[in-house]
């Protein structure tokens, strides 16, 4: 072999929002939580190629978003954002994305935990950009979900997560099937999976024990003990 085809590394800015954040390592304040999300991002990232850089934390400001954005916009192929992306009185990233000259392809999807999820294309520049939501179980999820498999596209490849098919060990209920759900899943030494406890998408240590994500269907609202899930595996 002489020749092989290779792809281009992809490079990310990667940024977080909110006034509450603190970067890890730093003392811990009254009303401040730590801001995990864009370290796990940076992982993923490497993880799947890709070239990633930091732009740190972005108060809850429109002019300091659109600063540290821009900024990541310059140098980067695609930019990733967590927080603010809802309609909550401090959520201005949609506004900022706007007036930076994107197109928001879509802020929601029918997903749980991740909802409130922004793809945006500059239709000037061909740049991309992902606003994913601030809870880090959500950021992790559709980054795993969507954001992978974009950038694998981007690079000339095709690329899903490996999904099987389990027999549950337990029962799972949840109080509302309206959009397709994933929670973090243990596989068993019998061939079992077992849900970890989980108390929501702020629940980040849940995901240390799982070995992948339970997907329920919409309309689906409980999995009883030896029915089968499908598991999405990390």
């Amino acid at each position: 072999i002489t020749t092989v085809t290779v792809s281009r590394e992809i490079t990310v800015g990667i940024l977080s929002t909110g006034d509450e954040l603190i970067e890890p390592g730093t003392p811990f304040l009254p009303g401040k939580i730590y801001n995990s999300n864009s370290w796990q991002l940076m992982a993923m990232m490497r993880h799947m190629g890709a070239v990633p850089t930091y732009y740190g934390i972005a108060p809850d400001s429109p002019q300091e978003t659109r600063l540290r954005l821009q900024a990541a916009l310059d140098a980067n192929q695609v930019v990733i954002l967590t927080g603010g992306v809802s309609e909550g009185d401090y959520d201005c990233v949609p506004g900022v994305i706007r007036e930076l000259g994107f197109e928001i392809l879509f802020d929601r999807i029918r997903v749980q935990p991740g909802k409130p999820t922004i793809f945006a294309v500059s239709p000037s520049t061909g740049k991309f950009l992902f606003g994913l939501p601030g809870n880090p179980v959500s950021s992790f999820v559709q980054c795993r979900l969507i954001v992978h498999p974009f950038l694998a596209a981007m690079q000339g490849a095709r690329w899903q997560p490996i999904t099987t098919v389990f027999r549950l060990k337990g029962e799972y209920t949840r109080r509302k099937a309206e959009r397709m759900a994933h929670i973090p899943i243990r596989i068993n030494n019998d061939g079992t999976c077992s849900p970890v406890p989980y108390n929501g998408s702020a629940h980040l240590v849940a995901l240390s024990s799982a070995h992948g994500l339970g997907r329920i269907p919409v309309g689906i609202q409980s999995i009883r003990d030896g029915e089968p899930i499908q598991v999405v595996l990390f």
